[in-house]
């Protein structure tokens, strides 16, 4: 495939993903307000609390083989089939085993009142691998179309028998539904016309090099999971149910906002550094252009979120969930800077060093561990600030790894970032001085929303045009595919 045909594709991809997951998101955000509103943050809790458990089942379930089939150059379907059944078999015995575990895994987690709920969710992780799989040879043509509409649908139906589940007095249940009727219909829509069908032939020359790549993926989806949400249990552990339903609404904007930016713009950065496996060159130029990119569109949508915490929270979850508003506002401001990493062990693994990407990742876990562990905090609050902290102090390791293996220039990646973080900097700085005096003016808070976004907006539109006008040719010549 030519540099033009890849870099069609790539755009048509990042289209049709950037499409489904800014717009499914929303979807999901505005299903998420309607539940927030109706349910309360011990429910909330329970809920939140099964999603990470099925999270981690999903991670063993899969061991990475999706990864490891969009990443093989040459692939027959045969090649497949073995990865399929082994992992659907793993996911049928785990799901069957979350039945008698259920009483077991309430009293490990500290949470009564979660095995209906497990018992429930029991069929999530097979319907995942069905999905995972027919969605891998979606991917490996870049033809992302299908994908995205594949998740509206399912968001919509699920969201909506969640919501109809909520307003029916089911509590912590409707959220639990809402994922597995969406993940059945998502399992639906792709195999309803599937590019690929398992079949009883295996290639076990082939299945070791994809158990090989993909065992090391799933074991960086594994520390990765440990790093990210381990936080979760342990404030169950420390702080209650209720504090882990404060901490679900306060980060569920920034979990949208970086599955977001993951779906959008990661999967198709690996399909396609994938295919430039063999040019480190080529690769290193992608890096840069995707790094430039997240740096004036991604973050400063971070920061202004940061910035409107507080009318956010009101407008979408309501006044009930003020408790929240730190809580956002610090995984806002992270979020911010970890869109600009995101890209390193998507380069990492593509260039076929998913080794290095483990390595980063099981220091990130351990010195999460010990650090949310040494300072728990007295409330949800305190264990996000020791959450934030330990994440910007490991962050630079991951950097580091990066521009190593790609031989870049630090000053040269640091010219591309520092502009536009100074900017949003300062138009944070803008909304925060501007919030008290229009406070006094105007009383609600969507009018205030809109007010104080439009001062952010015009803020780091005034300072780009005036200062950095080079800079944004450059980032839309990159975005348009025209360089690198």
């Amino acid at each position: 495939m030519s540099d033009h045909q890849l870099r069609r594709r790539v755009l048509h991809g990042l289209a049709w993903t950037s499409l489904q997951s800014w717009g499914g998101r929303l979807l999901t955000v505005a299903i998420f307000m309607v539940m927030a509103r109706v349910l309360g943050p011990q429910q909330f809790g329970l809920a939140t609390a099964v999603v990470a458990l099925l999270g981690l089942i999903q991670i063993l379930c899969a061991s990475g083989f999706v990864e490891a089939i969009i990443q093989r150059p040459a692939l027959e379907d045969a090649d497949a089939n073995l990865p399929f059944w082994v992992s659907m078999a793993l996911a049928v015995l785990l799901g069957v085993a979350l039945v008698p575990a259920a009483p077991w895994l309430a009293r490990w987690i500290g949470t009564p009142g979660i095995e209906p709920l497990l018992l429930l969710a029991a069929p999530v992780p097979a319907l995942g691998i069905a999905a995972g799989f027919q969605s891998a040879f979606w991917r490996r043509k870049l033809d992302y179309k299908t994908l995205a509409l594949r998740f509206f649908v399912s968001a919509a139906i699920g969201g909506a028998a969640g919501i109809a589940a909520a307003l029916a007095g089911w509590g912590a249940s409707a959220l639990v539904i809402q994922l597995l009727v969406s993940s059945v219909a998502g399992a639906i829509w792709l195999w309803w016309r599937p590019l690929w069908r398992p079949g009883l032939s295996v290639r076990p020359q082939s299945f070791g090099p994809l158990l090989r790549f993909g065992s090391n993926v799933a074991a960086i989806r594994l520390v990765d999971f440990v790093s990210t949400r381990s936080i979760e249990f342990l404030i169950i552990g420390a702080h209650g149910v209720a504090a882990l339903g404060l901490y679900a609404v306060g980060a569920k904007v920034y979990q949208v906002a970086l599955q977001s930016i993951s779906t959008s713009v990661l999967d198709v950065a690996m399909s396609a550094m994938s295919r430039l496996a063999g040019d480190v060159g080529r690769v290193r130029n992608a890096y840069l252009a995707a790094v430039q990119i997240s740096a004036y569109v991604a973050l400063p949508a971070f920061v202004a979120g940061a910035a409107l915490t507080p009318e956010l929270v009101q407008v979408l979850f309501g006044a009930k969930w003020v408790e929240a508003v730190p809580i956002m506002r610090l995984l806002m401001l992270l979020g911010g800077l970890q869109c600009l990493q995101f890209f390193n062990g998507t380069c990492l693994n593509a260039l076929g060093h998913p080794r290095l990407t483990l390595m980063v990742n099981l220091i990130r876990m351990v010195f999460m561990l010990v650090a949310l562990t040494l300072f728990p905090g007295s409330n949800a609050y305190g264990m996000t600030i020791a959450f934030v902290a330990a994440q910007l102090l490991i962050g630079p390791l991951s950097h580091a790894v990066t521009w190593h293996t790609l031989g870049l220039d630090r000053l040269e990646l640091a010219r591309r970032v520092w502009p536009p973080l100074l900017c949003s900097a300062l138009a944070y700085a803008a909304v925060a001085f501007g919030r008290e005096p229009l406070a006094g003016v105007v009383s609600g808070a969507l009018p205030r929303l809109a007010l104080l976004g439009l001062l952010f907006v015009a803020c780091v539109a005034l300072l780009m045009g005036l200062f950095l006008r080079p800079q944004l040719r450059t980032v839309w010549s990159l975005f348009r595919g025209r360089r690198g």
